[in-house]
């Protein structure tokens, strides 16, 4: 009720403390930078309680970004830019996406939310971590942070692609990955017995990724379908263009592990 709401008082007096953090510790760099970086958070948590705010980490990077879609941090501008090129990103950002979709299946609402809560965070790593091992968190959570920005450049490059023509289906054994061709490309993955669609993905090196995603370190993260194929696409655009690729084929065939509310292209 309203008696638990907090007065216009109490709430400048937050945003004032929040706005004193975020001074001292943001270090020229964007506020999606401090929620997404695990020392980074910690240090302006730390400055939080040093100020005496109410609250713990995951209200004040909340009320934070509250208070950056208000116009509240303008005098606090990014100056240092956290650069992940797509390149980068390659080999887990499919394990950011899975990740994110399952964290969202295990009933969280937004990688804003995700990321807010630290002890939600380490949860969204460690899926990642199984998918794609070997990353920092900051790379799994950055990539996911990409994935979001990009999404309407991409739906609106979707529109204007034409269907692709798809390979048959090959199976993804160590002999069937084998098979696959070393060229950019689209894929989906899919159950051989009802081919169920399970993941659709894009890859500058088709062989490459699939040898990586269902390699023997990763192979068991698939062991609740007995029996997998994919088809491919092959194609030489440029990576926008496959993302673009890869959102059509969402929006057809809603994979269980894509992200899901994709609008149909």
């Amino acid at each position: 009720g309203d008696a638990d709401r907090p007065s216009p008082a109490q709430l400048k007096m937050m945003h004032e403390g929040l706005l004193e953090a975020f001074r001292r510790t943001y270090d020229g760099f964007s506020l999606d930078r401090i929620v997404a970086d695990p020392d980074m958070n910690r240090n302006l948590a730390d400055t939080c309680r040093t100020l005496g705010l109410p609250g713990e980490p995951r209200t004040w990077n909340w009320t934070l970004f509250g208070m950056r879609k208000a116009g509240l941090l303008v005098d606090l501008t990014a100056v240092r830019r956290t650069e992940f090129r797509w390149e980068d990103c390659e080999n887990y950002l499919f394990a950011s996406e899975i990740a994110w979709r399952q964290m969202i299946d295990s009933g969280c609402e937004s990688i804003d939310s995700i990321l807010c809560d630290p002890f939600v965070a380490l949860s969204f790593d460690e899926i990642a971590r199984r998918w794609a091992p070997g990353y920092e968190p900051l790379q799994y959570r950055w990539a996911a942070l990409k994935l979001r920005k990009s999404a309407k450049l991409v739906r609106s490059r979707a529109e204007l692609l034409t269907g692709a023509r798809f390979s048959r289906e090959m199976p993804l054994d160590k002999n069937g990955v084998r098979k696959f061709p070393e060229h950019p490309g689209v894929y989906v993955v899919a159950t051989s017995s009802d081919r169920e669609p399970l993941y659709a993905g894009e890859a500058s090196n088709l062989r490459q990724r699939l040898q990586y995603q269902f390699g023997t370190t990763t192979r068991p993260m698939w062991k609740a379908w007995e029996s997998l194929t994919a088809r491919y696409f092959s194609t030489s655009c440029p990576y926008t263009d496959r993302r673009a690729y890869q959102h059509r084929l969402v929006a057809r065939h809603r994979p269980k592990l894509n992200l899901p509310n994709q609008k149909p292209a």
